[in-house]
């Protein structure tokens, strides 16, 4: 269904083509065409370097020596602190329990326990 204002828009495009001749027509047709061929090759370019943008982010260049020996050291300091802090909290825990454990029957192994801080 046409609704008033497309048949107005209708009138309108046959009063401005009965005007033009053939050859204005063919010319128009011709400008389309190849306008119509340049808008086609420019959304290929596009195409083309969105996916060549995508393929580069996929396949990123395998790290250098210098990224896999800085990669190697922050994992040896990381790895190094955790297992020190666990390596701590052990032997704390272990001294605690030894405290606990002989401080209430020796009197100077409760005196040093208190002095270290394991009581």
């Amino acid at each position: 269904m046409l609704k008033v204002m497309d048949y107005l828009a209708l009138d309108n495009l046959k009063l401005a083509l009965a005007d033009i001749s053939v050859e204005e027509l063919n010319g128009i047709t011709n400008e389309s065409k190849f306008l119509e061929k340049e808008i086609l090759k420019q959304d290929d370019i596009i195409q083309i370097e969105e996916l060549t943008a995508e393929a580069k982010g996929r396949h990123a260049a395998p790290p250098t020596a210098l990224e896999k020996t800085l990669k190697v050291i922050f994992g040896t300091i990381v790895g190094m602190t955790i297992a020190t802090t666990i390596v701590q909290d052990m032997y704390k825990l272990g001294a605690n329990k030894a405290c606990h454990k002989w401080g209430n029957n020796r009197p100077k192994v409760k005196s040093a326990c208190k002095t270290l801080g394991y009581w």
